[in-house]
């Protein structure tokens, strides 16, 4: 899993390499790290997702709160694509 998360914020880093820097999304250093963080989180929720057998793990309300706290979902919009090929059909 951890292949996961490197490979998504790499991603992320690659497609909008500015995120991080001086007025950036993910700046300061602090609010990128927390975002890394938070996408073990979200691997976290998928996971339970898969495993309950069930594609409705988050909710409308959640997902505006993440937004709200990123001001915009591009940061982890890489990590939901890596995943998104995991199929909730048994």
């Amino acid at each position: 899993m951890a292949d996961i998360v490197s490979e998504a914020r790499a991603q992320v880093l690659a497609e909008y390499p500015n995120i991080s820097g001086t007025g950036g999304e993910l700046y300061p250093p602090v609010r990128a790290e927390a975002c890394w963080r938070d996408f073990w989180h979200f691997l976290g929720c998928i996971t339970y997702g898969i495993a309950g057998n069930t594609a409705e793990f988050t909710s409308d309300e959640g997902l505006h709160n993440m937004n709200l706290l990123y001001f915009v979902e591009r940061a982890s919009s890489a990590f939901f694509k890596r995943v998104q090929c995991v199929s909730f059909d048994r």
